[in-house]
């Protein structure tokens, strides 16, 4: 989630080498985030909004539909 990107990036290298991506399941947890983590290359940027940097997607959240994947 972008809360453990910014965690994780916070903590010098030899506490937490890495940041753990399940491709599938971060899919689903991140579905009605406007801006979704993605790894590039293998590696995941924190957002740089104020906060945490993570904003609803107004429009997945008024739908009402089944989240299936």
């Amino acid at each position: 989630t972008p809360a453990t990107a910014h965690l994780i990036a916070a903590w010098p290298e030899t506490t937490c080498p890495l940041l753990e991506y399940l491709v599938k399941w971060n899919e689903i947890h991140q579905f009605f985030l406007a801006n979704p983590l993605k790894p590039i290359n293998g590696y995941v940027t924190p957002p740089s909004g104020p906060g945490m940097g993570m904003d609803l997607d107004e429009g997945k959240v008024e739908s009402r539909r089944e989240v299936t994947f």
